[in-house]
This record gives structure tokens, C-alpha cells and sequence, in this order.
């Protein structure tokens, strides 16, 4: 008799890289805010509350949950088995696999998943983007520019179908391909890898130039201006507040009470 193993994917990442993630508009944040721009395009004069939402959020004391469950956690532990499957396959574009590292510049922030350079231990967290010197920068040690990105998505095999079928010039993953090449000006392409081993077809990309996607980074750029003009007001509101109307307690100090009262009752019991 064949056991089959129901499989639970937990995958924990870093906190610092979370935080780091905080103070920039990333493409994950593109992706949700897409219909908040469409909708304020219709009153452009207007404060936007999904932007106004979001600088809350990034200007949140709360600290991140560093742990994923499910699909998410599986996308992540697959990535570099994927790096692996690319770098046999498509041997004319070797990456290296990079994970829980952000690269910023002018306000946006991009998590590559594979470049054709390596991640070194001496990057950090973060890593900035040198206009003089054309390169990847972090606390003065610069770093040779990235020619060649990888994203890699590793859905089930429902999803995954329906990824590899979409017109490339359609696919939602073309948004974080958009942001790549904005914030690496020495980008020459960009890859979206679909990668899943249980499906009949396991593995497909598609290829990406800076040309492609002259419309998504025209889009991309008024919404870090709104990004840009929300946290300041924001920042304005912080300023006027200036401790007058501060809570007595965290949520931290809430929520470690609430898990020493559930405690005392599980004893009683």
C-alpha cells in the first residue's frame, strides 16, 4: 500500500529584510494598488485613502510576521531547486539564487529572486543603487551591475497552467519584471520562470526587455509619486500628533497578556 504524505510548507524569513521592505513601494504593493490608481485617476486632485492606507501600514510600529504558510512557503523553498532546473536547461543565462535582499532606488524597492551576479554575505539586507558609479551600492563597498533578472513563481498546477497560457503582454507578473528593470538601469532582460514538477508541462518563461513594458513603467512611476506624496502626509499627521495621543499600552504587551491569561486557563482547566 503506497502512504501518501500531506505535505505542510513553513518557510520563515528574514525580519530585518521585512522591515527593510518598510520605507519603499514594492512590486508586491503595485499589485494590490493597481484598481486604488485606476480609481483615483477618475479624481486625480483628490487625496488617495488606498495610498494614504498603505503609508499607515508602512509607517506602522507593528513588527512583520517572518513566517509563511502553504503556497507561499512552497514558492519559496522551491526557488532555488528552480535556479537549479533554469541554470541546466537554459545554460545561456546562469543566475545565481538571491533571497531575503532588497535593492531600492528613487522609492521603489525590488527582491530578486536570481540575478546573473552573486549575493554576498557582505550585502546585508539591503542594497542601494549608485547613479555615479553605475552599480549596486551598500555602505560605500559597490557591487557590479546586474545584467540579466530572474523571477521565478512556482504555483500549483491549476494556476501554473494558466500562467504559462497568458499572453506574456498580460500577465500580472510583468508588474515586478517592470519594477526590476526600474530600479537596475543596467538590466537587459528580465525572466519570469513558471515552475512546477508535478504539472505535465514543469517549466516555461517568458523573456522581457525594458521596451516591453514602456506603459507599466509609466504607470509604476505616477504611483510612486502618490507613494511618495501619501507618506508625507502621513509623516505631517505623525508630526501634529507628536505624543499627544499615545496609547498606554503596545499591541505586543496586549497580546503576550492575552497568551498568559489563555495559559492560566488551559492549567485551571
Amino acid at each position: 500500500m503506497r502512504l501518501i504524505m500531506t505535505k505542510r510548507w513553513i518557510h520563515e524569513v528574514s525580519r530585518e529584510w521585512l522591515n527593510a521592505r518598510k520605507d519603499v513601494l514594492t512590486a508586491s504593493d503595485i499589485v494590490k494598488m493597481l484598481p486604488e490608481y485606476k480609481r483615483h485617476l477618475k479624481k486625480p486632485g483628490d487625496p488617495s485613502p488606498g495610498f494614504i492606507a498603505l503609508a499607515y501600514e508602512k509607517l506602522s510600529n507593528r513588527e512583520p510576521d517572518t513566517t509563511s504558510n502553504g503556497a507561499a512557503a512552497r514558492g519559496h523553498i522551491m526557488e532555488p531547486y528552480a535556479i537549479e532546473e533554469w541554470n541546466m536547461w537554459w545554460t545561456g543565462k546562469q543566475v545565481h539564487h538571491w533571497d531575503d535582499i532588497i535593492i531600492k532606488r528613487n522609492g521603489l524597492g525590488f527582491s530578486p529572486d536570481g540575478l546573473d551576479i552573486p549575493q554576498m554575505q557582505n550585502m546585508g539586507v539591503s542594497l542601494g543603487w549608485s547613479e555615479k558609479n553605475k552599480c549596486l551600492v551598500c555602505q560605500n563597498t559597490t557591487f557590479a551591475p546586474p545584467k540579466y533578472a530572474l523571477e521565478v513563481k512556482c504555483y500549483e498546477p491549476k494556476q501554473h497552467a494558466k500562467a504559462i497560457l497568458t499572453d506574456p503582454r498580460e500577465a500580472d507578473e510583468r508588474w515586478q519584471v517592470a519594477v526590476a528593470f526600474m530600479v537596475l538601469p543596467s538590466l537587459e532582460n528580465a525572466y519570469v520562470m513558471w515552475y512546477c514538477p508535478d504539472s505535465p508541462v514543469p517549466m516555461a518563461y517568458n523573456n522581457y526587455t525594458r521596451a516591453d513594458l514602456n506603459d507599466e513603467i509609466k504607470i509604476i512611476t505616477d504611483m510612486v509619486k502618490l507613494f511618495h506624496e501619501s507618506m508625507k502626509y502621513v509623516k505631517g499627521i505623525i508630526q501634529k500628533v507628536n505624543g499627544k495621543e499615545t496609547c498606554q499600552f503596545t499591541e505586543e504587551e496586549i497580546y503576550k497578556e492575552f497568551l498568559e491569561t489563555q495559559s492560566e486557563h488551559f492549567i485551571s482547566i
